[in-house]
């Protein structure tokens, strides 16, 4: 599954449901079992088992909450699916340590350990 990352967007700092990465599916997938690189002095992976097994369609947007809540899927205004998922975090991940998209990568987790590149497009 490959994913464009669109934007960071960083909360108040206290709350992990205000802050959210926005992305759009470049292919079609599954979001279980996928995994965050961040690409920095100190390179860390954020394992998200516990993301909901949601088939998405190319074309799709995904926001990925840091905090808790249920799965929805919704609509943009323009009419495209929109798949609301939280990553069932208690801390704020974004906001606050400088993270930019260029430091970001999305992976399954079986290649985790087999990849270190990070860029836009993530997959």
């Amino acid at each position: 599954m490959k994913l464009n990352l669109i934007r960071i967007h960083e909360g108040d700092g206290q709350h992990p449901n205000s802050e959210y990465i926005f992305l759009q599916a470049l292919t079609a997938g599954n979001l279980k079992n996928l995994a965050f690189h961040v690409s920095s002095a100190h390179s860390a992976y954020f394992p998200f088992p516990s993301l909901p097994e949601v088939e998405v369609e190319k074309g799709d947007y995904l926001v990925l909450y840091t905090g808790s809540g249920k799965y929805v899927r919704a609509f943009i205004n323009t009419g495209e699916p929109l798949h609301k998922v939280f990553l069932g975090k208690t801390d704020c991940l974004w906001t606050n340590r400088g993270i930019s998209p260029q430091q970001l990568c999305l992976l399954p987790l079986e290649g985790v350990m087999a990849s270190s590149r990070s860029h836009n497009q993530l997959g």
